[in-house]
């Protein structure tokens, strides 16, 4: 993908917003500080623009990353993201970063020096999400593994007790014994019924390859 046409793909806040929420809650949003899923968007948005009922406290996309406290929109970490994958080396990286971004060459530097640090190790992937991914999996991490207790619901993330992969909540049925369940990783299969008493939920997937 060319400069022009990244710009051209995220034209706008919104845009990069979406990608990244996709990236971090492919199952729903859950909390930045706790794990919970009973979390709401706030009105008037707020550099924290979403509250969770459960701990009550405010979050972001950038909760408990290395993009935590930056007051770059995300527009700018998006791009940045792509560029670092296409030119690999900070020397290469530098120059498009600024000019893309118009800023200078220190705030290029501290950005580049964020992601990487949010890797946990060097970019090998050329692959934008993995590496978006990876920098949010440091935070989830931080998260207990099994979520705050609560009556599961659509949405919630989940595995069984005696472990497996990582599934998402597709709807609870009237009975509200059973719920039907997609995996969101690990194996390819259609949709599945299990006996909520034989599910907990999880607050993360697992650690993505980067």
């Amino acid at each position: 993908m060319t400069v022009a046409a990244l710009v051209e793909q995220f034209p706008d806040e919104a845009a990069a917003r979406r990608w990244l929420e996709g990236v971090r809650w492919p199952a729903g949003r859950v909390c930045g500080h706790c794990g919970s899923p009973q979390t709401s968007a706030v009105s008037p948005a707020r550099p924290m623009p979403y509250w969770c009922a459960t701990c009550r406290q405010y979050f972001s996309l950038k909760t408990g990353t290395a993009l935590q406290r930056s007051k770059l929109p995300l527009r700018a970490w998006v791009l940045a993201i792509f560029v670092m994958t296409r030119y690999r080396t900070e020397e290469a990286s530098l120059p498009v970063i600024c000019q893309t971004l118009a800023v200078g060459r220190q705030t290029a530097q501290s950005m580049i020096r964020r992601i990487r640090r949010g890797t946990t190790s060097r970019l090998t992937s050329t692959n934008p999400q993995l590496v978006a991914r990876a920098i949010f999996q440091q935070a989830e991490r931080r998260l207990p593994s099994v979520a705050v207790p609560g009556p599961l619901r659509k949405g919630d993330l989940v595995r069984t007790k005696a472990g497996g992969p990582v599934m998402v909540i597709m709807g609870v049925y009237p009975d509200r014994q059973t719920a039907r369940c997609r995996w969101v990783e690990g194996v390819s299969r259609t949709d599945a019924v299990f006996r909520l008493a034989e599910l907990q939920r999880v607050s993360r997937l697992s650690k993505p390859s980067v």
